[in-house]
């Protein structure tokens, strides 16, 4: 035996990235979470460092081949991930089983093009909660991927629809809920 030990296997994650943006309705979606203000807007991470998620205004996006499109779009979006500066983010990652983040990916690729649920985020604000199909605000996006891996599966969760799903509610279900770890996090 030469004594090379073989390489680790390579964890599988998925992440999350959950901020809070500049803005009025940045801080109304904030203050319906947790007590000091938590998060405005939900982020899905993928592992080439773009994200997918779901906005209500328009934003720099990516084409299919991963060059800037030079026209900006609302609702749910490949987009870089640098694409707007926040006052404060977390990272969280959620191992999972192999495989599963590939799956995780084609499923999010699969939404992009779906509208913003522009009545949801507002009927949230209100406490009315309500969800469009194929129509997402960025927490609900969130949610229904991890719940297409498995990640959010456990008993309690199925009754939580994905439009109840705020921002700091995906980050408790992210880490502690899902055992997720937070790797990265900026003015918090």
């Amino acid at each position: 035996m030469s004594g090379l030990r073989s390489p680790l296997p390579r964890r599988e994650v998925i992440r999350f990235k959950l901020v809070l943006g500049h803005g009025p309705s940045s801080w109304m979606i904030a203050k319906e979470g947790l007590p000091w203000g938590g998060f405005s807007h939900a982020i899905n991470l993928l592992a080439d460092g773009t994200v997918i998620d779901a906005r209500s205004d328009k934003q720099p996006c990516l084409t299919k081949d991963g060059k800037l499109d030079p026209v900006k779009r609302a609702g749910v979006q490949h987009r870089p991930d640098d694409y707007e500066r926040w006052k404060r983010s977390v990272t969280i990652e959620i191992p999972v089983a192999s495989g599963m983040a590939a799956k995780w990916e084609k499923w999010l690729h699969a939404q992009v093009g779906d509208d913003y649920d522009g009545a949801a985020i507002w009927g949230f604000i209100a406490g009315v909660r309500d969800h469009w199909r194929r129509h997402w605000i960025c927490s609900a996006l969130c949610l229904g991927s991890g719940r297409e891996v498995g990640v959010f599966h456990s008993g309690h969760l199925r009754m939580l629809k994905d439009s109840d799903c705020s921002p700091d509610v995906l980050c408790w279900l992210a880490s502690a809920g899902a055992k997720g770890e937070i790797v990265e996090r900026y003015g918090v």
